[in-house]
């Protein structure tokens, strides 16, 4: 019975994969590529970014490896009045096409920025199976979220979510404030597409000359 194309190429890679191993080539192999989510819990739009986010890691979950790390507003980031607040969240809600409207309660005028609820969100990656209520209290929990609001202040960037794209070759994208979905994959795709053709010529030629 006639063999078509795929599924010839399908003996040939099964075969090739079993018999040939090390023989005539040498597998590629493959590019780390990494995208960190800078965010503070309590932003509004870091809340609109969630659907992209799951998205992405759904799409690119064998190619990708994904992190999040909180990046706290300070006052430069935080509304000045409930009034302001629910100005922000009408704006965020129609850009959105959302069918409700966030709520203001949690609004704090006397808060600097919103570190409990960061706390109990950067303490929950150690929570396992097990209650760890005071995780949240603990100085280390703290001085992480310090740190990577500082590593997000050194991007010099000024809108969460911030997306960041790294790869083993020396690539980076930086995503500040957008959260569309079509423009974040497309970058991904791009980059990964670039690492591909770099581990392809590493496979073929080895590291470059020292000099």
């Amino acid at each position: 019975m006639p063999v078509g194309p795929t599924a010839r190429m399908a003996v040939l890679r099964r075969h090739t994969k079993v018999s040939l191993r090390g023989v005539i080539f040498c597998e590629i192999r493959q590019v780390r590529i990494f995208i960190t989510n800078y965010l503070d819990v309590m932003s509004s739009w870091c809340f609109w970014s969630q659907p992209t986010w799951a998205e992405l890691k759904r799409r690119y979950a064998d190619r990708v490896e994904f992190d999040w790390k909180i990046a706290m507003m300070d006052g430069e980031g935080l509304p000045k009045s409930r009034a302001q607040e629910e100005w922000y969240y009408r704006r965020s809600g129609l850009m959105n096409r959302s069918p409700f409207m966030l709520r203001s309660d949690s609004y704090e005028p006397v808060l600097p920025e919103y570190l409990a609820p960061n706390l109990v969100a950067e303490a929950a990656r150690d929570l396992g199976i097990k209650d760890d209520s005071e995780r949240a209290q603990s100085p280390e929990i703290e001085k992480r979220i310090r740190q990577s609001t500082a590593d997000w202040q050194a991007l010099k960037v000024t809108q969460r979510p911030t997306f960041v794209i790294d790869t083993e070759i020396g690539d980076r994208a930086i995503f500040s404030g957008v959260i569309r979905l079509e423009p974040i994959a497309a970058t991904l795709d791009s980059m990964i597409d670039d690492a591909a053709a770099y581990a392809a010529h590493a496979a073929h030629f080895g590291a470059p000359p020292a000099q």
